[in-house]
């Protein structure tokens, strides 16, 4: 399962959520107008593998959004279930 998190409501639950610096608000006034959203935070992308029984068998998040666990490394811990 893939959530989308477009208010930042399950970000914020776990704590995987940051404020931009004040410097940055101007640039993204505009982002924050076409999408509707009103706050300026950011989700930290993560990626969180979960057993049938609600455990978590692996998980990574970085404030990078560049840095995302790597889909074969997700995929060969899946299969391994």
């Amino acid at each position: 399962m893939v959530v989308s998190d477009r208010q930042n409501k399950v970000a914020e639950k776990y704590n995987l959520n940051y404020a931009l610096p004040d410097f940055m608000h101007g640039i993204l006034s505009l982002l924050l107008e076409i999408t509707g959203y009103d706050s300026f935070e950011l989700p930290v992308p993560a990626t969180y593998i979960i057993n049938q029984n609600g455990r978590i068998i692996a998980g990574f998040s970085d404030i990078n959004h560049r840095t995302r666990m790597e889909p074969s490394e997700a995929l060969e811990i899946v299969m391994s279930l």
